[in-house]
């Protein structure tokens, strides 16, 4: 492997532009100030964690700052919120975050500049002596050579405590031209839901599975015959201005806490009643971080915890500004799960070739939990469950996106829902038993059932196309869609 030796700083990248002025703003709530980023970035309201900020602010305002407020806030503190603020403070506020994601200048010139540099090295180490993901070549005129650029990022525990220092070597591929350096583009992800078939056809047939962890994934698929992409070197590590890296593999960006808190276990993830917007309660501890948790149970739950999908989904809904209440909810989770640590999905196939979907509503599930005149309250909620061979393949819970005025109506939507998920499955049933040797081809011998529970919108689905009954005339066309595939298809609609 050549040994790497840090050039100058100033050799690439360059600090970001200061932005002396972005103007002023005028209008009945703002008065015409003129409003500098870095200044708002000093100000000492934006340079704590605000948990003191969004119930009320019990002392008064200084001069410095009671501008950034709308004028019929300023003069009473105990009405102030971090929604009164003005919109270039909050973004402010939110670049105070770009410390974990520095530039190249910043990060060198950081307290941690050696932790900074021995992750660029282990991400250098893994290209190019473990995956040898390019060739060193001199430069040509005729060559089109794309920028490089590192990606730095610190991640953290949900605590806030450091984790990890990560260094990526990325190309700018927002550079590259279609028919010189690509011809399409295409995703190298799998999705868990065909994973999870995976495992189900391996049960059925008792195949032996294995399970790996691909390091670098998206850097193993080599390039097409005759495709060639010249990248210029890294920063910071180049041996020789007139040397090129020839990629032999695709690089990053080419197109292509919450345990501490849960002593106690629990039978169930969440209560009976849906969890509101408690628009009035106070806001969360801030013990953890909420969003962080909501990550990590994103995870679990869309790919092998379905009983904890309808609770989790209730408590995305308040990441932007989460209250006690639904931090309470975070932690009932996690007690669930500790609780149900030795449970999981079994994959028990049945020797019946079949797939069957279960689509529900919940009509107007948060009328009567929240404000009566928020629109949102009247949003009905579809939830589906895919199975496979018996095993779950698919679930999924979310919001309608628009107001039903009718069960029927929020079960017709729901169910139209499911058919977009349903179809591809089938597809991909077919596809895959054809591959490992079960006849799955014959329509006869898969049988495809969707049970839908109420009759006014099983009798819509069952008619022909354009069809309607007196009920349903209103219904957006968006929701009909599916109705010509069901008898194509040959899928049986059942109670």
């Amino acid at each position: 492997m050549p040994q790497y030796a840090l050039t100058s700083v100033s050799s690439w990248a360059q600090p970001p532009a200061r932005v002396s002025n972005v103007g002023s703003r005028h209008g009945p709530v703002y008065s015409s100030i003129k409003v500098r980023h870095d200044h708002l970035h000093q100000l000492s309201l934006l340079q704590d964690d605000w948990s003191d900020v969004g119930v009320t602010i019990t002392s008064g305002l200084s001069s410095e700052f009671a501008s950034y407020f709308s004028p019929d806030l300023a003069d009473d503190p105990a009405a102030l919120t971090v929604e009164a603020l003005h919109p270039r403070a909050l973004k402010a506020k939110a670049a105070k975050s770009d410390a974990d994601n520095p530039t190249w200048s910043q990060a060198m010139n950081s307290p941690d500049a050696d932790k900074w540099l021995e992750a660029m090295e282990e991400e250098l180490t893994t290209l190019e002596r473990d995956l040898a993901a390019w060739d060193l070549v001199p430069r040509e005129p005729w060559m089109h050579v794309l920028p490089s650029t590192w990606a730095f990022c610190i991640k953290r525990f949900p605590n806030g405590l450091v984790k990890k220092f990560k260094a990526r070597f990325c190309v700018c591929g927002d550079c590259q031209k279609e028919g010189v350096d690509f011809w399409e583009t295409w995703p190298p992800v799998v999705q868990w839901s065909t994973v999870r078939l995976m495992m189900t056809l391996a049960a059925k047939l008792d195949l032996c599975s294995a399970l790996a962890d691909i390091t670098a994934a998206f850097i193993h698929a080599d390039l097409e015959p005759g495709e060639q992409i010249f990248v210029r070197q890294p920063t910071g590590f180049q041996q020789d201005g007139d040397l090129v890296l020839s990629l032999k593999h695709t690089v990053y960006r080419l197109p292509l806490g919450l345990c501490s808190h849960s002593s106690t276990a629990l039978s169930t993830p969440a209560e009976s009643a849906p969890l509101p917007k408690d628009s009035e309660g106070d806001l969360a501890s801030g013990a953890f971080n909420y969003a962080a948790v909501v990550g990590m149970l994103l995870y679990l739950s869309g790919h092998s915890r379905p009983d904890i999908a309808f609770a989790f989904h209730q408590c995305t809904r308040y990441t932007f500004r989460p209250t006690r209440k639904h931090e309470l909810a975070l932690i009932c989770i996690g007690r669930y799960l500790k609780g149900t640590m030795d449970k999981g999905l079994i994959l028990s196939p049945s020797d019946e070739a079949r797939i069957d979907c279960f689509p529900d509503a919940d009509f107007a599930g948060l009328y009567g939990h929240e404000d009566s005149q928020d629109p949102h309250c009247v949003r009905d909620q579809t939830g589906l469950v895919i199975l496979a061979f018996g095993c779950q393949k698919l679930w999924k819970y979310c919001l309608q996106t628009e107001i039903a005025l009718s069960t029927m109506e929020a079960e017709y939507v729901a169910l139209s829902t499911a058919c977009k998920d349903l179809f591809p499955i089938v597809d991909m049933v077919k596809s895959l038993c054809s591959a490992v040797g079960l006849s799955c081809e014959s329509v006869a011998q898969l049988h495809i059932k969707i049970h839908e529970d109420n009759v006014g919108a099983l009798t819509l689905a069952g008619l022909e196309p354009r069809r309607m009954t007196p009920r349903s005339k209103h219904y957006a066309i968006m929701y009909h869609w599916f109705r010509e595939h069901v008898a194509a298809r040959r899928i049986q609609l059942v109670k």
